[in-house]
């Protein structure tokens, strides 16, 4: 969705080809992403999650494409493997120190006072920038 919003507030064309979506798997992302780089016309990528980053960097490295050279990357989550991948990720980085502090004061609240009702928040991940990009 956010991918979406971004294009259409930049009068971008959306292609619907370009958009994958299935299992947080690694198996799954190698695959979509075969299928993407047949084309070859897409120059960047946002990996979902840090399985699916394992997937997508084995599929770009047997198909011998360069990063960000010839495709530019950037991973949802940030894991340690990150730094040390060649080249190192560019991530967006979840506040998990945040999203835990938050969700320990709403489960303290609904304990000491009952209550049912949710609510969205809406957390500012940080672009850790490597060298995928």
């Amino acid at each position: 969705r956010g991918y979406i919003r971004a294009l259409k507030e930049h009068g971008l064309e959306i292609d619907s080809e370009l958009i994958k979506e299935g299992e947080s798997d690694a198996v799954i992302a190698y695959e979509e992403t075969e299928r993407l780089v047949k084309d070859r016309t897409m120059t960047a990528l946002l990996i979902c999650n840090g399985n699916m980053q394992i997937g997508v960097m084995k599929c770009l490295m047997e198909h011998q494409i360069k990063v960000p050279e010839e495709l530019a990357l950037v991973g949802i989550g940030d894991n340690a493997w990150t730094e040390i991948t060649n080249p190192p990720l560019t991530v967006l980085r979840h506040p998990v120190d945040e999203m835990c502090h938050l969700a320990a004061e709403l489960l303290v609240g609904r304990i000491k006072n009952g209550g049912t009702d949710y609510k969205e928040y809406q957390l500012k991940m940080q672009m850790i920038k490597r060298k995928s990009f």
